[in-house]
């Protein structure tokens, strides 16, 4: 799963999941569902986006698999680093497991951090009868939870 932190106070120490099939707006303001307030005067009111995929069907028995995510700079007038990079008014698919993100000027870094969680069950041959695994994908794989099954 992908969550998002931050160096500074911005999450009182806290990490945000970013939710796959969801978009996430950071900028200056909270005017909106899914929008991360950062209270930095070169932090644009309508910053930055993240978009989180779906999990593609299967992927949840794969544990190296991971959701696509994307940023996009909202061609703001300060810009975003992404991974010492330039990005303004540019969309970036992450490739890297951990992404820092520097919105404007502000010196409260971002990171988002690529955190692979795999459960790992184990199921009796009755339980197999009734096929565990149509729930399982159900449940944890549009969560980008893996899940496993011990030999």
């Amino acid at each position: 799963m992908w969550l998002l932190e931050n160096q500074g106070d911005v999450f009182q120490g806290r990490r945000l999941w970013l939710r796959p099939g969801k978009l996430y707006l950071l900028g200056r303001t909270a005017s909106e569902p899914g929008q991360v307030a950062i209270s930095d005067k070169t932090v644009s009111r309508k910053h930055l986006t993240v978009q989180v995929d779906a999990v593609a069907e299967g992927d949840g028995r794969n544990p190296r698999s991971r959701s696509q995510i994307t940023i996009e700079d909202l061609d703001t007038k300060k810009g975003t680093v992404l991974n010492g990079e330039q990005i303004r008014g540019q969309r970036r698919v992450l490739a890297r497991e951990v992404n820092e993100i520097q919105l404007g000027l502000c010196a409260k870094l971002f990171r988002i951090v690529w955190h692979p969680l795999v459960f790992s069950f184990s199921f009796t041959n009755k339980e197999l009868r009734n096929d565990p695994w149509t729930k399982l994908r159900r449940d944890l794989e549009q969560l980008d939870i893996k899940y496993s099954a011990e030999p």
